[in-house]
């Protein structure tokens, strides 16, 4: 069983680097793609002088699809055999201990894997407790974060649509594994922290508050992905203009800047029916 590493980062801070050198000494390569514009960011020697760090970017933002896509590719066409070979892959607000990995990999070393997409640990956000549990689910979708994706299905089931920039890739990802029949598990005895937004509260009730430019990409990619799966999903635009009216209600009952929020969600909704994808280049006024 072969494990390996990719992170994608952007204007990366010293915490970021000194977590790529511990993933260093726990995972047989890690690929840093630095999507920090101009040119490769503040990666100091510390990651440099990790013999098995291998640092790749366009020097521009092409976003976590083309950055995970970049991964995958390197160690799929580079290895001999990808058979029993997984990448874990993360963004560089996710944190997991070089020991949970290590359990990780242990867990997934004892499984029976053949049609297993993906194995990802339990996520918990924010400062939020949860009770860990020793058995392997399977779930509907994981985050890509901290995920280790199974090499030797990769090309199977596609790459990551790099439509969709940021935001819902990952759900994109395990919808097309099911949809060809395979798996996606959660060892739910390893806990992944993520940060989901700015934690917020309001009236006693806990949120995450997004910011504008997240609200499109959200607002756009939901749109998108039911879009392009049509034929999987009756009352199709039923379902958009709902989950689209969810986010709008949450925004103007709990967020800040609300007219530049509600701006962007509609911008994004329309460009998702338009099959406007990539990056947002303007700013919506």
């Amino acid at each position: 069983m072969r494990f390996f590493c990719g992170i994608t980062i952007y204007h990366p801070s010293d915490s970021d680097i000194v977590y790529i050198s511990e993933l260093s000494r726990v995972f047989e390569q890690v690929i840093v793609f630095d999507n920090t514009e101009g040119c490769i960011s503040n990666l100091n020697k510390t990651i440099l002088d990790d013999s098995n760090v291998l640092i790749l970017s366009n020097g521009k933002n092409d976003g976590l699809s083309f950055a995970f896509n970049e991964i995958c590719f390197y160690f799929y066409n580079g290895l001999d055999e990808v058979r029993n070979s997984y990448v874990c892959i993360f963004d560089q607000d996710s944190r997991i201990p070089q020991l949970s990995i290590k359990n990780l990999m242990s867990v997934i070393s004892r499984q029976k894997h053949n049609d297993v997409a993906i194995y990802a640990p339990r996520v918990a956000y924010g400062d939020s407790i949860i009770d860990c549990k020793p058995e392997v689910t399977e779930a509907e979708w994981v985050i890509s974060s901290g995920s280790f994706l199974n090499l030797e299905l990769f090309k199977d089931i596609g790459p990551f649509d790099e439509n969709y920039f940021i935001d819902r890739l990952d759900y994109d990802y395990c919808y097309e594994a099911r949809k060809q029949g395979f798996k996606v598990k959660v060892i739910e005895s390893t806990v992944l922290r993520q940060k989901l937004g700015e934690p917020k509260a309001l009236f006693g009730i806990e949120y995450s508050e997004h910011n504008s430019i997240r609200n499109y990409y959200m607002a756009r990619n939901r749109v998108y992905f039911y879009l392009k799966n049509k034929e999987h999903f009756s009352f199709l635009y039923l379902r958009i203009a709902i989950s689209s009216l969810k986010q709008l209600v949450k925004v103007i009952i709990f967020d800040s800047e609300k007219m530049k929020k509600v701006q962007y969600i509609l911008k994004g909704s329309w460009d998702g029916m338009n099959a406007r994808m990539g990056k947002l280049i303007t700013e919506v006024v």
